[in-house]
């Protein structure tokens, strides 16, 4: 979860600033503090973007973290509650529209393939028999055989022992 939280703030970050870049400039934006009285955006970019990504449960089991649908979902609502804050609470701060659609592209780009790239190599060292839980079977012996065959076909669990229930 830790790891994912800190490639999740990467990629948004990288997103965010690879847009300031390349979208219009404004005079009042700055992702980044100059000064103590001129505060930067994109920690509380990056706070409610990962609130919102953390809040759709998206930081939870495997199925959740490769949930790129909810996870596109989320980040486009970070995205317009982000907007609705920027035109609210500080109407002479604007971010322009060229900055704010590809920060939202980037954003959705980077995360899903920073995510993707992290399930890749999950995947992989699964298969060498590396990061797998350990687990101990305990039931009847039909039982114990038709969950082994469903956790190898999974690939993330190290059966350690099993124990036969009686009948």
């Amino acid at each position: 979860m830790i790891t994912l939280l800190l490639l999740d703030s990467l990629m948004l970050s990288l997103a965010w600033m690879i847009a300031e870049r390349w979208g219009t400039p404004v005079e009042f934006f700055e992702l980044l503090a100059k000064s103590s009285q001129e505060p930067g955006f994109l920690l509380p970019i990056l706070a409610i973007t990962l609130g919102i990504v953390a809040a759709s449960g998206l930081y939870g089991t495997d199925d959740k973290r490769r949930d790129y649908y909810n996870l596109c979902k989320a980040i486009s609502l970070a995205q317009i509650v982000l907007l609705l804050i920027a035109y609210l609470y500080q109407p002479g701060v604007i971010v322009s529209r060229s900055t704010f659609s590809i920060s939202w592209l980037l954003a959705l780009l980077f995360v899903c393939s920073g995510r993707f790239l992290v399930q890749l190599a999950v995947v992989q060292l699964r298969l060498r028999g590396k990061a797998r839980r350990p687990i101990f079977l305990m039931g009847r012996e039909g039982d114990i055989e038709e969950a082994k065959k469903l956790l190898n076909k999974t690939g993330q669990y190290k059966i350690r022992g099993q124990a036969l229930l009686p009948a």
